[in-house]
């Protein structure tokens, strides 16, 4: 029997989230890139949390580096489908997403790929 739990209700620290981890695949991120989202916490700070709120891990899955690839390849082909449809002279945010397409994409190469990872974590209760 599966337990029943109310993620709604959880505390804030044990919200789901992403984490930042470090894959030893490439240059290692700079620290304040690593901490840039305070609210993306480190793979240990989670299951710490899951601890503090009385649940004990029992099952990890972390997603492979072809499963983040496609997830941030998705975001980039949308995003340059729009810019297609969207020339630059149109909306005034055309211009505006344009770098941030180009920001995000040398993030992620740079930096992303080797520090930012998504994981699920089972916790069950103590």
């Amino acid at each position: 029997m599966r337990p029943s739990v109310d993620v709604q209700n959880w505390p804030e620290k044990m919200a789901p989230s992403s984490s930042v981890t470090g894959s030893g695949r490439g240059h290692a991120p700079p620290p304040e890139f690593a901490r840039e989202w305070p609210e993306v916490r480190t793979l240990y700070e989670l299951i710490s949390a899951g601890r503090e709120a009385g649940f004990v891990p029992t099952w990890l899955w972390h997603a492979t580096p072809a499963d983040w690839d496609g997830y941030e390849s998705g975001i980039w082909t949308h995003t340059a489908a729009w810019l297609r449809e969207h020339p630059p002279d149109a909306p005034p945010e055309s211009a505006e997403l344009s770098g941030y397409l180009e920001a995000i994409q040398d993030e992620y190469i740079l930096f992303g790929r080797e520090a930012v990872g998504w994981t699920m974590i089972l916790f069950r209760p103590i």
